[in-house]
């Protein structure tokens, strides 16, 4: 995979490549294997739109936050977020700075 997307792909870009039906991404098109994926998709780049405006360098390149509320479908006591089965926000933010420390660019 580091191949494909360069050295360190973002959490997304990792979420997109395991959700995206591989036959249609030989063909350069992006079909996701279910509605739920691609929601999940649609919705956090929306939402990282209206929290951090419009332009996509404004944008950071993970927020854990958000991805909770998107991932948890409204329903964030469940401590369940699609495609990522039993995590918390707390994990998720110990995972990003992990992989930020990680990298010295």
């Amino acid at each position: 995979m580091a191949t494909s997307l360069g050295p360190e792909p973002s959490l997304m870009e990792l979420f997109v490549e395991m959700h995206v039906r591989s036959e249609d991404r030989q063909k350069g098109v992006q079909q996701f294997i279910d509605n739920r994926a691609q929601y999940f998709v649609e919705t956090y780049n929306s939402r990282l739109g209206e929290r951090y405006e419009d332009d996509p360098s404004t944008h950071p390149n993970f927020d854990p936050d958000l991805w909770m509320e998107v991932g948890s479908f409204g329903e964030p006591d469940k401590n369940w977020v699609y495609g990522l089965s039993n995590t918390t926000a707390e994990n998720l933010r110990a995972a990003n700075s992990v992989s930020t420390v990680g990298s010295s660019q």
